[in-house]
């Protein structure tokens, strides 16, 4: 992926702007640049990727490995795939040329779906 911003903590403040200028709020904006924050950190430090560009889908599935070996709860977990994988869908949207995006940031779910257990696959 290319991009006029390359670095992804620079992208992360893009976007949280963005969603300021929509109105989010303070603590959605805090838990949003938090969560996010957690997957770049995770890219930086245990992948050394530092740039959009560097980024592949290989790191987005080491990511989700680390994640479940830390036995986070269901909703935990959920959330930390759904945020970054909302962040970088909004990324995959972005003008590289102009920094300019060609539609609005995803929306949130209203609600958490629960997690898929044995029983109901069996359904």
């Amino acid at each position: 992926m290319t991009s006029s911003f390359g670095d992804l903590w620079d992208a992360l403040e893009l976007w949280l702007n963005t969603l300021a200028a929509q109105n989010a709020t303070g603590a959605t904006l805090k838990g949003y640049k938090d969560n996010v924050g957690r997957f770049i950190q995770f890219l930086q430090e245990e992948q050394d990727v530092h740039t959009l560009g560097d980024v592949q889908p290989p790191h987005i599935l080491l990511w989700m490995n680390y994640c479940r070996e830390r036995n986070l709860e269901p909703e935990s977990l959920f959330n930390y795939f759904r945020v970054p994988r909302t962040w970088w869908n909004w990324m995959l949207r972005m003008e590289p040329d102009t920094g300019s995006h060609t539609a609005a940031p995803p929306k949130a779910p209203c609600c958490l779906s629960s997690a898929v257990t044995a029983a109901s696959l069996n359904r």
